[in-house]
């Protein structure tokens, strides 16, 4: 896990002052931003300081998000005090490249080096040869956004975002650019090209003269140094071939090529773009390394006073949920579902009669109490977690298998048929997601 704190000073006209706000020793800040970050799964959760306080304070510590706990009240009426709960920040919109970064500290490194400084001293200083480290995240690797609440907000953007594969060869080979901001305007900025769409229209028209109006704004708070071109050059800074000399001989995009990768960056491409969707799905249980294991079922005497049951049963498996390498990672449960039939003299191992994929994720099913459901064919169990987990308190850190258990009524003359399904509450704007592996257990109680 990484985590990313952002302590942004900043006023109502974004210029830079003489007051004490602007001097370093000064605590004081604008805006507070937070984002973390598993680099093994791919996800990426956003927060952002309330935007109806007037500062916030960096010699104090802030309170995590939810508190440390369920049951830190203070802390979590302290959060809810801090963070803004309406997520009125599009953080999506330019931490989309595969990472938390906007500039990748790795890219950074190389791409801003310099390799030729002439006699220039600071580019000598700066300097980092022919280094270039390999990417890190490519184009495919998984990226999805968690958080209910920012993903129910955005959930037409994030489900349109796309990476781009540059049709001319240029800049997708090291970079991972998309059809949001990175693609947008750190693109354009990086090869110093103003944004194009072939064909536009009417609409596309307008978003593309904004952006250019916005990329003048940025240009006009640019340094001299910041505009250096020749020896020793800043800018442009993603050049073609070996992107890390920046100097005056290196080449820069083509007009014609950059006009062809502008307009996929902007959406408006075709299959020559290879675009695929920027965020990926929530994995089902059972896809990302983890199965159930050692799952069995045992009949039982009844509890002593157990007046409606001959036997019972218990159900039982392991299960590790170490997606993303977090040994308290608890967004796993699972749903039990239960069908009987009398047992026949030519009973053998059961070839049909199991409640179905669609019965145990709970099609049809009439709410009896909490967590439990019944239809003609099945009972239902929901949401059944680990042993010794009880509700409203932290999951322990485990990477070993947990056990989960289930006991059961059952009377006597009867075979009972188990299916044991699990399923990932995402966290994000797919909600829940099923395992599709066959868990299939039964048991006879003949009590003869």
């Amino acid at each position: 896990m990484e985590w990313l704190f952002f302590c942004r000073k900043s006023n109502s006209s974004q210029e830079v002052a003489s007051d004490p706000f602007w001097q370093s020793s000064d605590p004081r800040f604008a805006l507070l931003g937070t984002i973390g970050f598993n680099k093994n799964s791919g996800e990426i959760v956003f927060f952002d300081g309330r935007k109806d306080r007037a500062g916030f304070d960096w010699s104090k510590p802030f309170v995590p998000p939810g508190g440390h706990s369920y049951t830190d009240a203070t802390g979590r009426a302290a959060a809810a005090a801090l963070y803004d709960p309406t997520f009125q920040i599009r953080c999506h919109s330019c931490h989309d490249n595969k990472s938390p970064y906007v500039i990748d500290p790795h890219v950074g490194q190389s791409r801003v080096g310099y390799f030729l400084g002439g006699s220039d001293a600071r580019a000598v200083a700066f300097s980092l040869g022919d280094y270039l480290p390999e990417r890190s995240r490519l184009e495919g690797a998984p990226f999805r956004i968690v958080g209910s609440g920012y993903t129910s907000k955005y959930g037409g953007d994030i489900a349109g975002a796309r990476t781009v594969r540059d049709p001319t060869g240029n800049c997708t080979n090291c970079h991972t650019l998309t059809t949001q901001l990175t693609g947008r305007r750190l693109a354009a900025d990086a090869v110093g090209r103003q944004p194009f769409i072939a064909n536009p229209g009417w609409g596309q028209t307008l978003v593309l003269q904004d952006e250019k109006k916005t990329l003048q704004r940025i240009d006009r708070h640019r340094t001299d140094w910041a505009r250096r071109r020749g020896d020793g050059k800043i800018h442009p800074w993603m050049v073609p071939g070996d992107g890390n000399i920046l100097s005056n001989t290196a080449p820069e995009i083509d007009g014609s090529d950059w006009k062809t990768l502008s307009t996929c960056l902007w959406g408006a491409g075709g299959a020559e773009c290879g675009y695929r969707p920027l965020y990926t799905p929530c994995p089902p249980p059972e896809t990302d390394g983890a199965r159930v294991i050692d799952a069995g079922i045992e009949v039982l005497p009844a509890p002593i006073g157990e007046i409606n049951a001959n036997r019972a049963l218990r159900v039982s498996w392991k299960y590790v949920n170490d997606y993303g390498g977090v040994p308290e990672r608890d967004d796993v449960r699972f749903n039990v579902a239960m069908g009987r039939q009398a047992i026949t003299a030519s009973a053998g191992a059961p070839g049909a009669g199991y409640p179905t994929m669609e019965d145990a994720r709970g099609a049809g099913y009439t709410p009896v109490r909490q967590g439990i459901s019944v239809s003609p064919k099945a009972r239902l169990i929901q949401n059944i977690s680990y042993a010794g987990h009880a509700r409203w308190t932290e999951p322990a850190p485990s990477r070993s298998p947990r056990l989960f258990e289930l006991y059961l009524p059952a009377v006597c003359g009867q075979r009972y048929l188990v299916r044991v399904l699990p399923k990932r509450f995402c966290f994000d704007q797919s909600n829940i997601v099923y395992g599709s592996i066959d868990h299939l257990l039964y048991a006879d109680v003949p009590c003869g």
